[in-house]
């Protein structure tokens, strides 16, 4: 029975039973979990150990709401998909995963959150940019209690201590990557499966071993403005060789031929009160679906974030097994907000602090706050824009088993991502898709890291002359003049965009501000 000081406002993509609420899907030991079978798992669950060990055994991207008498608790995977918000007035705690909903005549625009978007694109720490509106953080569980109080649980973390460190084989690695793609093929039954295709390795091995498995059904497609780009090019050869239709979106060439009606519905869902919209994704569906190409029942199979879990922010910001906590503190300063300009090295200082209760080990610990800050807050949100025109996500390279592997590997199999690379390049050689990254010296991650310092002291107007002068490839500038209208109502009241992210971040903070009626 529902406690009287809950309220619960969710969607109709939810299912629920009795006390439990779930959304998303998993697997437990190979078996699949979804809707129903999903809310029977945690239907015996009274107690926070038991659900944590719940969470801790599932593998997919799921939330989840138990609300019994004398026990109500919340949880998200570690992807953030579907996000989950509350607030607490009047003596009610009330749930949602439309925080729009707990907007009030009295809300209002946190000032430590407007600053904290304005340096990451995103807000961090479990709060929003609404006061008293908050979200639950990824990997994490919340007990609700009376009196407006909490209990904040972690369920996931991604560092590890350097005693727990240990290395892989590439055997190893291949085996969890075939089987996160076997979990993907199971769950997606013959329906056709989308992959976002870049020149990269990422999205490369998940349709090599969607080959491998005898995938058919699949469709693939690499945003780029020139079909010379190495991006463009590569992407076409690979999807060519392994036997599936590639189709390039060049969305400088986007214009009102596209229906951009919804845009705005859009730019709320995915912002969310949290983060800054990507117009790119949101115009490749829409593009794919003018031309009929997308089955109502797709699955979006982005390659987010082998890369990284493989270890190249460690190279590009150059730390060691041996760096100290300052230059963990400056390789995210300079190296991983893009604006950067106002972010405090105290905050990042407490975070690596905060973190370093589940493990010290250097490398470990700087991309936990990677994890944790970016990826699953800036990075995975990109995949928001699939779920909102309905069609369903899946992430091979989030699989859990795959993260369980890479967080605990040395810095020597980090570098340069020289395990996930090796192994990798194993199943390219077999399909004969072996274009190979071309490996940069340190001295250029040396170089770009001082640019990255001396942009944090120059002008804004001087920064965003600097970026508009590079080539659009992507078309962002060009789409961000076509939906994002009324920005110019904001300019004189916001700080001047220098990126195209930046421009989309102030574009939707003016957005929550209009509908505040606070501006």
């Amino acid at each position: 029975m529902k406690r009287d000081y809950i309220k619960l406002n969710l969607s109709n993509a939810w299912t629920q039973s009795d006390c439990v609420y779930v959304m998303g899907y998993a697997f437990v030991d190979d078996r699949y979990l979804s809707s129903q079978n999903l809310v029977d798992f945690f239907s015996c669950v009274t107690t926070i150990d038991e659900f944590s060990q719940n969470l801790k055994r599932l593998n997919g991207i799921f939330s989840v709401i138990i609300c019994r008498e004398n026990f109500v608790v919340a949880a998200i995977d570690t992807t953030r998909l579907y996000p989950i918000f509350y607030s607490y007035v009047d003596g009610i705690w009330n749930i949602t995963d439309n925080p729009y909903l707990l907007l009030s005549q009295q809300s209002t625009i946190s000032s430590n959150s407007l600053e904290q978007m304005r340096n990451s694109f995103a807000v961090l720490e479990g709060n929003t940019l609404v006061e008293g509106i908050y979200q639950i953080k990824p990997g994490s569980i919340i007990r609700f209690l009376e009196n407006g109080l909490t209990e904040n649980y972690k369920y996931f973390h991604y560092n590890v201590a350097r005693k727990e460190v240990i290395s892989g084989e590439k055997s190893q690695l291949l085996f969890v990557l075939k089987q996160a793609v076997k979990r993907l093929v199971q769950k997606a039954d013959g329906r056709q499966i989308v992959v976002p295709m870049s020149a990269g390795y990422d999205s490369r091995i998940i349709l090599c071993l969607l080959k491998e498995h005898g995938y058919k059904n699949v469709l693939t497609y690499t945003m780029g403005s020139n079909v010379e780009s190495s991006e463009v090019h590569i992407a076409s050869k690979v999807a060519n060789i392994l036997g599936y239709p590639h189709f390039q979106i060049d969305l400088n060439l986007v214009g009102e031929e596209l229906d951009f009606s919804d845009f705005n519905n859009y730019v709320m869902y995915e912002g969310a009160l949290t983060n800054f919209c990507w117009c790119e994704e949101y115009a490749c569906v829409k593009w794919l679906q003018k031309r009929s190409l997308l089955n109502e029942d797709a699955i979006f199979v982005p390659g987010h974030a082998g890369d990284f879990f493989a270890g190249s922010h460690l190279a590009k910001s150059l730390i060691t097994e041996h760096s100290s906590m300052s230059a963990l503190v400056y390789g995210i300063l300079f190296n991983n907000f893009e604006a950067n300009r106002g972010f405090k090295t105290s905050y990042i200082r407490e975070e690596f602090n905060s973190l370093k209760t589940y493990g010290d080990y250097p490398p470990s610990l700087y991309n936990a706050f990677v994890f944790t800050n970016r990826l699953t807050h800036f990075i995975t949100n990109s995949a928001r824009a699939f779920t909102f025109f309905g069609y369903e996500v899946v992430m091979p390279l989030w699989d859990l088993d795959f993260l369980q592997f890479m967080r605990r590997l040395p810095m020597q199999q980090l570098h340069h991502c020289a395990l996930y690379n090796e192994c990798v390049e194993v199943v390219f050689e077999k399909y004969n898709v072996n274009f190979s990254k071309k490996k940069l010296p340190v001295s250029v991650y040396r170089k770009q890291y001082i640019k990255n310092v001396l942009s944090v002291f120059l002008p804004s107007i001087l920064l965003s002359k600097l970026k508009k002068s590079t080539i659009d490839v992507l078309g962002g500038w060009h789409l961000a003049n076509i939906l994002c209208k009324d920005f110019t109502y904001y300019a004189n009241k916001s700080a001047k965009p220098y990126s195209i992210n930046s421009a989309l971040t102030e574009w939707y903070i003016g957005s929550v501000i209009k509908l505040l009626n606070k501006d």
